[in-house]
């Protein structure tokens, strides 16, 4: 008899531990999902302040008992002035704030897909992805965890064209892992890019093919730029006047048959142009050059001017090799220069001297 009692004694402790656990997850659920609701009314109220327009559907909590979720329905938020040349738009069906109950302070955003995304007065794009998310650490130093957007299978394309750009416009990106620390004050913002398997538009003559294999660059801007951008030309001018800086270090690019690396500091001019110096590592320069004579953006007459150069400093690394070459490069006035000799006018700088 004793024993059938022990038994029920055990049995109801057991129950009353499953209970009281329940019960602590339920708790510690409902702190964290407050945290998260709090933590999204404070950065849209501050978004609201700075100029942006933010609009969702009331946010609602679900996810228990293993996590905290916050669903933002119907979320859409955008810079600037709808259909200005410096407004950026965003919208998603949904976005999903998440913590797990046994890591409350690491933050997962995820949006609902096809997302919109709109650049100024151009078409708005269809955006869709096999992953797309952003980790963040809550109540972290920003010196301390950057967040971290990471993508696999990125796809955008104009609106009407599907999922696999029938009709032209498509940019496809197999990984890109996006890693920025927040502004440190008023001081700079770092950040490093990867991005891997870049597939450009259809239907234009790109200098080295439609695939970039890789995209690495670790930057800083310093001092960060205010956002929403209202006016253009007032907000550069404002970011050159206070000693804006734009440091690429170290930067790698595999596009076809270039292979470079290197580092750059840009500015601008007084006339709100672009300018940078810096260094470049080249492989193959010989191949490089005479693809851009090809496609018209170097002339016969510079590239073979650089083509002395580079045959004098080229020099293979391994034995049987391709040659390789190290060269200070000038960006001035859209004009660019490697050595000291003009190599080619960047087409988007219609300003500059011919």
């Amino acid at each position: 008899m004793s024993g059938v009692f022990s038994a029920r004694r055990l049995g109801g402790v057991v129950l009353a531990g499953v209970m009281a656990l329940g019960l602590a997850d339920f708790v510690l659920w409902r702190w964290a999902g407050s945290v998260l609701a709090d933590r999204y009314s404070s950065w849209r109220d501050a978004r609201i302040a700075e100029g942006f327009a933010v609009a969702n559907a009331p946010p609602r909590l679900t996810g228990w008992p293993f996590a905290a979720r916050l669903i933002v329905a119907g979320f859409a938020l955008r810079a600037g002035a709808a259909g200005s040349p410096t407004s950026v738009e965003f919208s998603a069906p949904e976005i999903d704030l998440s913590v797990a109950i046994s890591a409350p302070r690491d933050l997962v955003i995820t949006p609902a897909l096809p997302a919109r995304l709109r650049l100024g007065p151009l078409p708005p794009l269809a955006l869709t992805a096999t992953a797309l998310s952003i980790h963040a650490r809550l109540g972290a130093r920003a010196e301390e965890r950057p967040a971290v957007l990471t993508a696999r299978d990125l796809n955008l394309s104009p609106e009407g064209n599907g999922p696999e750009g029938n009709g032209g416009g498509a940019i496809r990106v197999a990984a890109i892992d996006l890693s920025l620390l927040p502004p440190d004050s008023d001081a700079r913002v770092d950040f490093r890019l990867q991005a891997r398997a870049i597939d450009l538009p259809a239907g234009v003559t790109w200098p080295f093919g439609r695939r970039i294999g890789l995209l690495d660059l670790t930057a800083d801007l310093a001092p960060p730029l205010p956002l929403p951008i209202i006016d253009s030309a007032r907000t550069a001018a404002a970011w050159r006047d206070a000693g804006g800086r734009l440091t690429l270090a170290p930067a790698r690019l595999e596009w076809g048959g270039l292979s470079l690396g290197g580092e750059a500091h840009l500015t601008l001019d007084r006339a709100l142009t672009p300018q940078a110096v810096g260094s470049v590592h080249l492989v193959d320069p010989d191949a490089a050059v005479a693809t851009l004579v090809r496609q018209g953006l170097m002339t016969r007459q510079s590239a073979m001017a650089i083509g002395a150069v580079l045959s004098l400093l080229a020099q293979p690394r391994t034995e049987g090799g391709k040659p390789e070459i190290d060269l200070p490069f000038t960006l001035d006035s859209g004009i660019l220069s490697a050595a000291g000799v003009p190599l080619l006018r960047l087409p988007f700088f219609p300003g500059a001297a011919p």
